[in-house]
């Protein structure tokens, strides 16, 4: 069974390619760290809801539209 963090994590991930970004271009626009935003698009990591917002905007997407995505 998939936990909350690996769904919201696969939902960014998912996010992030339909734009074409890299990791690299999300940390660019975030400031967060490469291995940050690796561990948690895997769902290794939980994540403040201050950082989902910042990558939210980095990725044009709402928060609201992620937790959909990831069934939450």
């Amino acid at each position: 069974m998939m936990s909350d963090a690996q769904a919201l994590g696969m939902a960014i991930r998912g996010v992030r390619k339909k734009r074409g970004f890299t990791i690299s271009e999300v940390h660019y626009r975030t400031r967060i760290g490469h291995k940050t935003i690796a561990t948690i698009e895997r769902g290794s990591r939980h994540t403040h809801i201050n950082r989902l917002f910042v990558i939210c905007r980095a990725l044009d997407v709402k928060p609201s539209t992620l937790f959909e995505m990831a069934g939450l």
